[in-house]
């Protein structure tokens, strides 16, 4: 039964890795017009606050229990060779 649960996880990491990876990426590219809209264009800066934010957010609840899994699911430093 403990394998059964460890490929379920295996399967849940993959899953949100594929997940976070575009939606981080959109989240890096939004936020270096985001910062320079700041400085230029503020009606930009403003209409895109909650788009910033959203895309924030939606990384941020990927990123945790990816991390978390993933970090459950390395081999431990007495058992790796």
């Amino acid at each position: 039964m403990g394998y059964v649960i460890k490929i379920i996880k295996f399967l849940l990491v993959a899953v949100l890795a594929v997940l976070y990876w575009p939606f981080n990426m959109l989240f890096m590219k939004t936020k270096e017009k985001y910062l320079d809209w700041k400085e230029t264009d503020r009606i930009s800066f403003i209409i895109a606050t909650p788009l910033y934010y959203f895309l924030f957010i939606i990384v941020a609840l990927i990123s945790y229990p990816l991390e978390t899994l993933g970090m459950k699911l390395k081999p431990q430093i007495g058992t790796f060779q």
